[in-house]
């Protein structure tokens, strides 16, 4: 084999030569640069106010110059054993490990030339973070002493404050969150939990962390917590998710600080047990929107996990079970300003769809005598939480109210196609009066109508209640529940009433118009007549027509009736109603007396 020219294998050796340099001379470069960056990213964390508390471990990094990206592997950031310095007012601590920490966007002339490292962004891979709570307000970091500089700073803006740390983009993704609240005696484990900043500035100045960012988007795929104390004992939800848009903050060590033009939130599937174990609660979605003024919640179910009648027992008195769902919950006009920054729930209108409420009470558990039950505006005047809603609204709703009576069977009452309204809510200013406007089918044959006026200023409502022409019959299965009788026939052609209920008693006038009325009632088991307006009816004779002829005057009655000062406001509206129907049925004097007279100036 023919050798090459000498020059030739000359050349060929001084370029193996440069190669060789070049090489040894990259890898002493890339040597140089490990240990730039290494001592960078140990420097810079240190020279933090985080150094002060915490420490930064990693084993190996990697850099990439083509990319410009760096690999941080195995990086632990924890609380020091000691601290630098006496930081009293820190209470809590955490804890993040991560097999993989990027650095991406690095100005390599910057790192080469002026051995610092500039990095544009943040990636942190499946990360393990571990959060100790002890505070009513959880502080982690030591706030930066006066700076010298101060004075030179013209505003809050961080634009204007030398000392910042700036990113273009920050992502967490995947990672494992435990939170320990020894404070509020709670424990939380988050999964999936991805993290995503825009435009990351945060300045360490004035005693105070300045922080401005472009967007915020948090999205937790599913969470399950435990708590010792307040409302709930476990909680559990799903793709739960924050979105915030150009938000400013400024936290110090008393106060925090904030503004966005924009937020966000939803979640969905969360599932809560009470602290006693006793009652359920789900809900399918819930959306809140800033920028839309608007909360949207769906399919909320809350049940109890034992019997109404084994709830009831637990209390000493006489109380009113509930459960129920909804299909919908729409709150509309949320000022969320005056809630934020006021602690003040101002909304225009909250709007309710296919309600469905189970009652239970139980007349043999007894009242609480010392407790006096007021009207909705004072009931709602004691509640320290400012509240103003002009307008909740209840639609396609059912009602359903059991009742154990006396003698241990269970009563049953139902309005079908309910439709409620409540208008000006408020225990922040009592200008004008609280009105109840409801519609409903009772036990789907009786159509009501009814207008309860409250008032602010004095305890006392006015009301006007209609009720549509019906078969008077289709109602016996609520007559027979509360009373040993039953309705033959009979036909309502009107019924309507109104009146005033003061606070210790209700007054008004009835027109109640019916024909072909026909009842048998027990005589036999008059003594356990529950009702003394049948047990009147029973031994006198009761018209069956209201008014007996064509001809006649009707029979259109005043009511009185004393109020039960243990119960709710309703019960002056059903005390009212029998009343009125007792009078027109089997009159009074004074209710005999007026009507003669109507008499003698109708023949006049």
């Amino acid at each position: 084999m023919e050798k090459p020219p000498k020059k030739k294998r000359i050349a060929l050796w001084i370029g193996i030569v440069l190669i060789g340099i070049i090489g040894v001379g990259l890898f002493v470069l890339y040597q140089s640069l490990d240990q730039i960056i290494k001592n960078e990213l140990t420097n810079r964390f240190d020279a933090s106010p985080a150094g002060d508390v915490y420490d930064l471990h990693f084993e190996n990094l990697s850099l990439n110059l083509a990319m410009g990206s760096i690999k941080v592997y195995n990086v632990i950031i924890e609380p020091k054993k000691e601290a630098r310095a006496d930081f009293p007012y820190i209470n809590s601590d955490v804890k993040l490990t991560t097999a993989l920490l990027m650095l991406d966007h690095v100005d390599v002339f910057t790192l080469v030339f002026d051995k610092l490292l500039v990095v544009d962004q943040i990636i942190i891979i499946k990360p393990e973070l571990a959060f100790n709570l002890n505070g009513p307000r959880n502080i982690f970091l030591p706030f930066p002493e006066n700076n010298s500089d101060a004075d030179t700073v013209k505003n809050d803006g961080i634009d204007d404050i030398l000392d910042a740390f700036r990113l273009s983009g920050f992502k967490m993704a995947e990672a494992s969150v435990y939170i320990n609240d020894s404070f509020e005696q709670t424990e939380y484990q988050i999964e999936k939990v991805n993290i995503h900043f825009e435009n990351l500035n945060i300045a360490f100045n004035q005693n105070a962390y300045k922080t401005r960012v472009g967007m915020i988007d948090i999205l937790i795929g599913e969470g399950n917590g435990k708590l010792s104390t307040g409302f709930a004992k476990q909680v559990h939800f799903e793709d739960f998710s924050i979105k915030l848009d150009s938000a400013i903050s400024t936290a110090r060590a008393d106060t925090f600080i904030y503004q966005f033009r924009d937020f966000k939130s939803s979640i969905r599937n969360l599932d809560v047990l009470t602290a006693d174990s006793l009652q359920q609660i789900t809900m399918e979605k819930f959306d809140l929107s800033y920028s839309d003024q608007s909360i949207r919640i769906a399919s909320v179910n809350f049940e109890p996990n034992v019997t109404m009648a084994a709830l009831q027992r637990r209390n000493q008195f006489q109380k009113v079970e509930a459960s129920g769902s909804f299909k919908t919950l729409v709150f509309n006009q949320v000022n969320f300003d005056e809630l934020i920054y006021h602690a003040r729930l101002v909304v225009d209108s909250v709007v309710i769809d296919s309600a469905k409420a189970n009652l239970y009470k139980d007349r043999n558990v007894p009242i609480n005598t010392q407790r006096i039950q007021g009207y909705p505006p004072q009931s709602l005047a004691k509640i320290d939480f400012p509240v103003q809603i002009r307008k909740i609204t209840a639609t396609n709703s059912l009602i359903e109210h059991n009742e154990k009576l006396e003698d241990g069977t269970i009563a049953n009452v139902h309005v079908y196609n309910a439709f409620f309204s409540l208008e000006n809510i408020s225990n922040i200013s009592s200008d004008g009066k609280m009105v109840l406007h409801g519609k409903g089918d009772l036990e789907n044959a009786a159509r009501f109508d009814a207008t309860l006026s409250f008032d602010y200023a004095l305890p006392q409502f006015s009301f006007q209640i209609s009720v549509a022409p019906f078969d008077l019959s289709k109602l016996n299965s609520l007559v027979n529940a509360f009373t040993p009788a039953r309705l033959s026939s009979g036909y309502l052609d009107k019924l309507s009433f109104s009146g005033t209920a003061q606070h210790t008693y209700a007054e008004g006038n009835m027109e109640f118009l019916y024909h072909d009325l026909k009842m048998e009632i027990d005589l036999e088991n008059q003594a356990n007549w529950k009702s003394a307006l049948l047990s009147f009816a029973g031994n006198t004779i009761v018209q069956s027509a209201n008014p007996p002829s064509e001809n006649s005057l009707a029979r259109v009655v005043d009511f009185h009736i004393e109020r039960d000062m243990n119960k709710a406001f309703l019960n002056v509206i059903i005390k009212s109603v029998l009343e009125g129907i007792k009078e027109t049925l089997i009159m009074g004097k004074e209710n005999r007396k007026a009507h003669q007279e109507k008499k003698k100036l109708t023949k006049d």
